[in-house]
């Protein structure tokens, strides 16, 4: 059984290297039991067909394991969207136990396909995706995959909406960067404490050229109280590009930050100014603060009381009146 069960994957991956992007369909007997999931998940973009073993594939090309702990899934092609079910079957194929036994057990396969194996998927810690198109993380199968990723980067992404599952199924990740996913509407998911659940690991988190302008000031409140409780502990915070109106007080709960960039806010339709927190200079830790871009017309007087050593940068806030004196340098 062994043997067969081999034999059955060896020539499934070879097949699949074999073909394109916009490879025909895997025969039935190499893809086994998925092959029926497998035949109704092709998605098509344009002239495109993206299909779970191909997906699986770049995948587990892209993982460098032993050389490098990232992998960057990049697309070069115009905005193709990665199907749901096509993502969530991909990484199901690469999480087959059966399979996960023999591979590497011949030195004729693909020496990508060892990055299947639990070790060498453990070892893969960043994970970068660029250009394409998802609404959403599967619900569990992407932290089974990659169980230790830390490092999360997800950018120019028009269809994501929803980053639930990925606080969800990635407890342990310390950085975050959501970059130019304008249909992005909340990060809503960062404040909510579910039974059992641990704190958050965040070190950095980056948001950017998203539209968070109708999140509550609740949300954002409780977005802060558990990014405050972060054990990573939290040091760097940028929320620029999401057309903010306001910053929510919690934001000074977060002792910890040394880095925080709150730019380019400014509401599009009007020149309405970002309101900043009365004590957000109790930030002692700040070594750096930009809230350029801001519309801003006047600073919290407890700017005076942050530490002589931050560097504090107010361009393209042609309003503002009676910056301190040292900022006008």
């Amino acid at each position: 059984r062994q043997r067969d069960s081999y034999r059955a994957f060896q020539r499934y991956w070879c097949s699949a290297m074999a073909t394109s992007p916009v490879a025909t369909r895997v025969s039935p007997d190499a893809a086994g039991k998925e092959n029926d999931a497998i035949a109704k998940s092709t998605h098509r973009s344009g002239n495109a067909v993206q299909q779970p073993h191909s997906l699986a594939i770049n995948l587990l090309r892209r993982a460098k394991s032993g050389q490098l702990s990232m992998f960057s899934y990049s697309n070069s092609e115009q905005s193709p969207a990665i199907d749901q079910e096509c993502f969530d079957i991909a990484l199901r194929l690469i999480l087959d136990e059966d399979n996960e036994l023999h591979i590497g057990g011949d030195d004729s396969l693909p020496s990508y396909c060892k990055n299947a194996l639990p070790e060498a998927r453990g070892s893969i810690t960043r994970v970068q995706f660029s250009g394409y198109q998802f609404a959403s993380f599967p619900e569990v199968t992407f932290g089974r995959t990659y169980f230790n990723l830390a490092h999360l980067d997800i950018r120019q992404n028009s269809s994501l909406t929803c980053i639930d599952s990925i606080i969800s199924q990635l407890p342990q990740l310390t950085s975050l960067n959501l970059a130019n996913c304008p249909n992005l509407r909340t990060v809503a998911p960062l404040g909510r404490n579910r039974k059992g659940r641990r704190n958050l690991r965040l070190q950095n988190l980056w948001i950017r050229g998203c539209n968070l302008s109708t999140m509550r000031s609740e949300e954002w409140g409780r977005v802060f109280d558990n990014l405050a409780e972060s054990t990573g502990p939290l040091e760097m915070l940028t929320l620029s590009g999401n057309r903010l109106a306001c910053l929510h007080e919690n934001v000074v709960k977060c002792k910890s930050l040394v880095h925080l960039f709150i730019e380019d806010n400014g509401q599009m339709t009007t020149s309405s100014p970002l309101v900043l927190p009365e004590n957000l200079g109790d930030l002692s830790q700040l070594t750096s603060l930009s809230l350029c871009g801001n519309n801003l017309r006047r600073l919290p007087r407890t700017i005076g009381r942050l530490d002589d050593q931050c560097g504090l940068h107010l361009q393209r806030n042609s309003d503002l009146a009676h910056p301190p004196p040292r900022y006008l340098q």
